[in-house]
């Protein structure tokens, strides 16, 4: 079962653009940390299992092949302060606000399921697409870099 934290786990393009993210809260004194790249099939069913046939809340609707983590192109963050980390609801406003002013989705504007730690870039690919074999082209530019 792999859920790794580490950036180069992810699709250059998003390597790019988290680093940029966190750069940019930064500036804005909201210091963030990446806490989830890339997760296997595995990983994401334990995942999805939480609150369903396993203890704990639900932190996720997404079966494995079915999120972008297992794809490369989706990361979670978290505040990077002690006590902290998921209660502001105003710091991932923030952070989503510039991920979308980047060209990227944020899960704090899911239907349904709101994941406000969540933030993906896929080019327009589904996940259907992707476990199809279609990847993100590796030259892939998200809005913030042309």
């Amino acid at each position: 079962m792999l859920d790794s934290r580490d950036v180069k786990e992810l699709h250059p393009c998003l390597q790019r653009a988290a680093a940029e993210l966190i750069r940019r809260l930064k500036e804005e004194g909201r210091p963030a940390l990446i806490t989830s790249t890339y997760r296997d099939f595995e990983k994401q069913n334990a995942l999805y299992a939480q609150g369903r046939t396993a203890p704990g809340k639900k932190v996720t609707n997404a079966q494995g092949g079915f999120s972008n983590h297992n794809f490369r192109v989706a990361f979670d963050i978290c505040k990077n302060v002690k006590g902290a980390e998921f209660s502001d609801a105003e710091f991932f406003k923030r952070a989503g606000a510039v991920w979308e002013e980047m060209g990227g989705v944020w899960g704090g504007n899911f239907k349904g399921f709101t994941d406000m730690p969540h933030f993906e870039y896929t080019g327009g690919l589904t996940t259907a697409d992707m476990r199809g074999g279609r990847k993100l082209a590796e030259d892939a530019k998200m809005k913030w870099e042309k």
